[in-house]
This record gives structure tokens, sequence and C-alpha cells, in this order.
């Protein structure tokens, strides 16, 4: 009998520190084997890391510098999880969509989707074409309800010429004056 993957891995603190730093709830979850990556399997996965390639190895335990080659692949179908002794060295079996069977190191669970990318950015460009952009005099509730959402962080200022907002984006800044949008300033991408 294969060992549990929650076993080893709850044996191997560093895992689970490094692991719960990426802020992804699917790859956190399936590292503490709440799930034992159950979830991905049998189903399409899509590679979500900036990178091009990852790791793809002949046999199961194997650490990406060994013996395994770095293959382009964006997609594929999980067939099964493979549990090692030493946490480190899991792996998920992979099919290939010219049916070749390869093993994946499980660490790279972080870099993968259930949600195919391409769709999902449509998704996102249809969303915000349907909430539109924010648009001068608006108030601060109908600026969040647009396509740029919420800002990651929100100054306030109060002067003698009334109370000035700056609300941060990644790509903008929208700022206030007494509640209603009076500059829109956009960073390029």
């Amino acid at each position: 009998m294969r060992p549990s993957l929650f076993a080893s891995i709850a044996a191997t603190p560093f895992l689970l520190a490094t692991t719960c730093c990426f802020g992804q709830n699917a790859a956190i979850d399936c590292f503490m084997a709440r799930s034992e990556c159950k979830e991905y399997i049998n189903k399409r996965v899509w590679i979500t890391a900036p990178r091009t390639t990852v790791p793809m190895c002949r046999a199961p335990g194997m650490l990406p510098t060994s013996d395994c080659k770095d293959v382009a692949a964006r997609t594929f179908i999980v067939r099964s999880v493979i549990a090692q002794s030493d946490p480190i060295r899991a792996s998920f079996e992979i099919e290939t969509d010219k049916g070749a069977t390869a093993f994946m190191p499980l660490v790279n669970v972080i870099h993968l989707s259930l949600r195919d990318p391409v769709a999902a950015a449509k998704e996102a460009r249809a969303a915000c074409e349907r909430k539109g952009a924010p648009a001068i005099g608006m108030t601060v509730i109908q600026a969040h309800s647009t396509c740029w959402g919420r800002p990651f962080r929100r100054t306030r200022s109060t002067t003698a010429d009334g109370i000035k907002e700056l609300h941060n984006y990644q790509f903008g800044d929208l700022i206030f004056q007494d509640g209603s949008l009076s500059q829109i300033i956009e960073r390029s991408r």
C-alpha cells in the first residue's frame, strides 16, 4: 500500500510553509492533503506559470533536476497521484494530448489550474465590458462596481478644499474629490 500523502506531507513542515506562501487555495488544499489532490484526477489541467516549460519525468518520484526534461505542454490530463515516502518526490501521472504518459513532480501543483486560462481571460474581458470603465463624476460605490473593482490601497486626505481620496490599482489610480471621481490615471500595461 502506498504511504498516505497526508502523513508524508504533514511530517514535512518546510514543504507546508513554502506552499502556503503562494495564496492559491487549491494548491494549498492539495498539499495539505485534505483531498490528496483527488480533484485533479481525470481532469484536464492547464499550466498557469509564467515559465514556458514544466519538468516531465519518465518515472514517478524523480526530482525535477534528475532525469527529467522541461516540456512546453500547456495542458494535459492528470491520471493519478503517486505518493512517495518523501513528499517532495510525489508525482502526478499525466497524459499528454498525444497520448504519452509522463510524471510531473507534485510540487508543480501551484502552477496548475482546472480552468482554461484563455477562456478565463475571455470571460474576464466580457465581464469587464459589461461593467464598464470608471467615468468622471462617479461616486466611490459606482467606481468600485466597474471593471476596475476595489483598489488594493486607499489614501484619504482632508484639507480646507475638502476630502480627497486616492484609490490605487495595479494598472492605474482613481482620485475622488468630495466623493466624486475627478481624475483617472491609467498606467501602461
